[in-house]
């Protein structure tokens, strides 16, 4: 199941796993939390929360620290992209027991999510320091598939920031390594997308895009196809061209209803707002 590019081919398989389990505890939790992470993007995140759930039960029985560390982290993470903020209890105590960690940073674990917590929230200082922290962690143990998402990560951020440079730099430095490592996935260009839209590329963007688009449809990962559709949405408004913007803006809006979400994430709603009042709807 870890090798399968298909999320949905890959949720089959580690569901026929569960069923294979034989009561151990650990390969149980360890097979929800990799469900958890793929069904956010194929069936919602109340489905990801639920399985998230279940790994914190089946790791509360072990003596596994990390095991427990991780599986914490991933169920407020995900009560967090749902809508319903940042669960400081649950995140400090993970985080407690992650630094307590010879293996610190574990990947996925406490401190990548809280600070993901934090940018989307808006404090990217704080969310800055906890990412190149771990980024600083993942380059010294040449783990090149977690600086994949560190770096992804970073770029967003200093977008956010508008410190677009930096933005650029991090961006074609994750997509570099998916490349390389031929791990590309749908949602892996979006934040190589989102920049160059915003510095004015919009035959690139649009190219990442519809080309990202185009493979979320196929692997039916509704989060990736909004999100994508959202850079297209931005891109036509940006020029002027209304009638393009609304449809691309609506689709994001349309895909992204059926997923709930932490609202700062919901990136098309002002956009879509302002093609609507633009438009005199």
């Amino acid at each position: 199941a870890g090798v399968q590019p298909s999320m949905q081919e890959a949720a089959a398989l580690y569901r026929d796993a569960l069923a294979e389990t034989g009561g151990d505890d650990a390969l149980q939790a360890t097979i929800h939390l990799e469900l958890a992470h793929r069904v956010r993007f194929t069936e919602g995140l109340e489905h990801a929360v639920a399985h998230a759930e279940m790994a914190v039960h089946a790791a509360s029985h072990l003596d596994d620290v990390a095991l427990r560390c991780r599986a914490l982290a991933l169920h407020a993470h995900f009560r967090f992209n749902s809508g319903r903020g940042i669960p400081a209890g649950e995140m400090e105590a993970a985080l407690s027991l992650e630094r307590g960690l010879a293996e610190w940073p574990l990947e996925g674990g406490p401190t990548q999510l809280f600070a993901t917590q934090l940018w989307w929230s808006g404090d990217v200082d704080r969310a800055r320091s906890l990412y190149l922290e771990v980024l600083r962690a993942v380059r010294a143990r040449n783990d090149p598939a977690a600086e994949v998402e560190k770096l992804w990560s970073l770029s967003l951020l200093e977008w956010r920031a508008g410190n677009w440079e930096e933005a650029d730099a991090y961006a074609a430095g994750s997509l570099d390594l998916q490349m390389q490592l031929g791990v590309e996935w749908p949602h892996g260009q979006f934040a190589s997308a989102v920049i160059a839209v915003h510095r004015g590329r919009i035959d690139e963007a649009r190219a990442r895009a519809e080309d990202a688009l185009s493979r979320a449809r196929d692997e039916r990962i509704a989060v990736a196809q909004s999100s994508h559709s959202w850079v297209l949405g931005f891109a036509e408004l940006s020029l002027g061209n209304l009638g393009a913007a609304l449809a691309h803006l609506r689709r994001a809006y349309e895909l992204g209803k059926n997923f709930p979400l932490e609202p700062g994430s919901r990136l098309e709603l002002g956009d879509l707002l302002d093609a609507l009042i633009a438009a005199g709807e």
